[in-house]
């Protein structure tokens, strides 16, 4: 086989950097419409989410179980744990 020289050397070129283009192209395509069709269909898809109800605040679950707030204060009062002055937390005078 010869080797090719002037005008047909310069038309494979061109052919051959047209060719790789296209493939660039596709190429980008593809990643295009796939990256789409995700972008698209995540908000569509239903999701599963936990049914069961949120839980409780530690004030609600006291006042359900028959104690008050002020019971609560009442008791950690009585343990010494209250924070005021003269209790073992903060060790100021009584």
């Amino acid at each position: 086989m010869s080797q090719r020289t002037g005008i047909t050397k310069f038309v494979g070129n061109v052919l051959e950097e047209a060719k790789d283009f296209a493939d660039s192209v596709l190429d980008r395509t593809r990643d295009l419409e796939h990256d789409l069709r995700n972008a698209v269909s995540k908000p569509l898809k239903p999701t599963t989410q936990n049914t069961a109800p949120p839980p409780a605040s530690p004030h609600a679950a006291s006042a359900s179980a028959g104690v008050s707030v002020a019971g609560n204060a009442q008791a950690r009062e009585d343990s010494g744990l209250s924070g005021r002055p003269g209790s073992p937390v903060t060790g100021g005078p009584a």
